[in-house]
């Protein structure tokens, strides 16, 4: 029997063969022989050499430097637990566990008794602060990730458009809910910083967040275009904590019974319901 080839080296290959070239911005090309990223855009991605990234895949270079293979990941489009094992095929400490945020312990014991339902919470900069797995199934590639920015994944991630069917009222209704946490009393520098970096890097950020509209996103419905199950859509609700330090969102199934039916499999697929 063949031994199933578990390398650095096999694993970097593989991953750079699952990431599409459009999701990056990158132009598919009639010429490209084999699917993915070619090495080199892999290598600019990561800010390293071809021929260390070459070394790298073909086993002829051991122990890459932390930083290096944090860039790979990020490169390489990774989610936390193929980051993880980036990290441990090298022989380096896998990634350390990002915290939750500074909320109360309470609010996150509340999150936890709410699974398998999906839920998360999310900060007054519309960072995910923590989530059950059911609602990261949901989120798609958003919620792959660590702790995401929805207004980066909104402006700044190119796979945003394809997800939300409805990409341009909910970018809109994301930089409203963002301006809440604007407060001429409460300076923060966090946000300010946010808003500079998407109003240089996106003209549709800058014209939402120069319309002032002001707008929370306390209930409503919402349109996916998950790339396992097709088009959907869940309904939700938003409840702020009395203090104001986040809040907290449910979702439920709304729809037709193929919304439905999509809503079911994926919040019981990840939870490993047969």
């Amino acid at each position: 029997m063949e031994q199933a080839d578990i390398s650095l080296g096999a694993f970097l290959r593989a991953r750079r063969a699952r990431v599409d070239p459009s999701d990056l911005g990158l132009p598919a090309g009639a010429r490209r022989r084999t699917p993915g990223l070619r090495r080199e855009e892999v290598a600019t991605l990561a800010g390293v050499s071809v021929e260390y990234l070459t070394r790298l895949e073909q086993g002829r270079s051991s122990r890459p430097s932390t930083e290096v293979l944090d860039a790979l990941a990020r490169a390489l489009r990774l989610d936390r637990e193929a980051h993880r094992r980036l990290r441990l095929l090298a022989g380096v400490a896998p990634p350390p566990t990002a915290p939750a945020a500074d909320v109360r312990p309470s609010l996150l014991e509340a999150l936890e008794a709410l699974a398998p339902k999906p839920a998360y919470l999310i900060s007054p900069r519309m960072e995910m602060i923590a989530a059950t797995p059911a609602a990261r199934a949901l989120l798609g590639p958003v919620g792959e990730q660590e702790r995401p920015s929805f207004p980066r994944w909104f402006f700044a991630d190119p796979r945003s458009r394809r997800y939300h069917p409805e990409w341009a009222a909910d970018a809109a209704n994301c930089a409203a809910n963002l301006r809440l946490a604007v407060a001429p009393d409460r300076p923060d520098p966090e946000l300010d910083a946010l808003v500079a970096e998407l109003r240089a890097t996106s003209a549709e950020f800058q014209r939402f967040w120069d319309d002032h509209e002001v707008r929370p996103c306390a209930s409503g419905v919402k349109h996916y275009h998950h790339p396992e199950v097709g088009r959907f859509s869940v309904a939700y609700d938003s409840f702020p904590s009395a203090d104001q330090d986040a809040t907290l969102v449910l979702y439920r199934a709304h729809g037709d019974d193929r919304s439905r039916t999509a809503f079911d499999l994926l919040t019981t697929v990840e939870l490993g319901v047969p």
